[in-house]
């Protein structure tokens, strides 16, 4: 007499929307918020290239002075002091083939390195390739032994100090 028919109920459709609705927004929440996924991952990748910059920075530096020593050494030169010897153009050599870019502290172009003379004490900006916006600060400091490189990243505005992470 009565046909049952067989289906889903209103209720039940509304109660797994509801459910999908919040999985949903647990979803987006993890991928997008403050503490998500993306933001993890950029602030990975800032720190990554933060880091790379240095590190390249160290090798230049240690090429610099590893040069100075065979010369030296070897006597093929005039450079009596390694301060006379650790010029501008050999970072910036020494940089750019490692693939990175050493420009004035105010971001222009150093066009014509300095042969003579020594970077005590001057600020530069060291940037990988291309990427002008993310650069890291630069101060080379003559110490007892050596040449060292101390890194401002407080000074580059598109890398976040410890705190800010």
């Amino acid at each position: 007499m009565f046909k049952q028919e067989k289906g889903i109920t209103l209720v039940a459709l509304v109660i797994t929307i509801i459910v999908l609705l919040i999985l949903a927004g647990v979803s987006i929440s993890l991928v997008a918020g403050d503490n998500g996924i993306l933001t993890k991952s950029k602030t990975a990748a800032t720190k990554t290239k933060y880091s790379q910059i240095t590190e390249a920075v160290g090798l230049a530096l240690s090429d610099c002075q590893g040069d100075y020593v065979s010369v030296f050494e070897t006597a093929e030169g005039d450079a009596s002091t390694l301060d006379a010897y650790f010029t501008e153009k050999k970072v910036v050599d020494s940089l750019k083939a490692l693939g990175f870019t050493m420009v004035q502290e105010d971001g222009s172009a150093i066009s014509s390195p300095a042969t003579t003379g020594s970077v005590d004490g001057t600020v530069y900006r060291v940037y990988s390739g291309s990427d002008s916006k993310n650069y890291v600060s630069v101060k080379f400091k003559k110490g007892t032994i050596g040449f060292t490189a101390a890194f401002a990243p407080d000074l580059a505005t598109a890398f976040p100090t410890e705190s800010e992470s």
